[in-house]
């Protein structure tokens, strides 16, 4: 049986300017297959940001992407959403109340 693919959004920003082309040219080094847009947000404050839209087929191929940008950029957190079924901070998706209240993104 072939697997089911779920739609996901990953949005992840910061107050720094964020390269969305870099982090496509990123992401392709280690073959994630994934649709980059540049965005704005003013969560509480302007942060740039890159939203993510890919197909996934169970949660480690999110938590990979997730290791991979958390790492080179530094996020603390970013916000997720998976079909019908998740929308919210990214590390209550990984590991259930592991999210901080009070973010302040570089």
């Amino acid at each position: 049986m072939d697997p089911l693919y779920t739609s996901t959004v990953l949005s992840v920003s910061r107050k720094k300017a964020l390269d969305c082309e870099e982090v496509v040219n990123y992401l392709n080094e280690f073959n994630i297959k994934t649709s980059i847009t540049s965005n704005y947000s003013t969560l509480p404050h302007k942060e740039h940001g890159c939203r993510l839209t890919q197909s996934i087929t169970k949660k480690e191929d999110i938590k990979h992407i997730w290791f991979i940008l958390k790492e080179k950029y530094n996020f603390c957190c970013a916000h997720l959403k998976v079909g019908n079924q998740f929308d919210g901070c990214i590390l209550d998706f990984i590991a259930p109340s592991k999210c901080p209240k009070n973010l302040d993104n570089e």
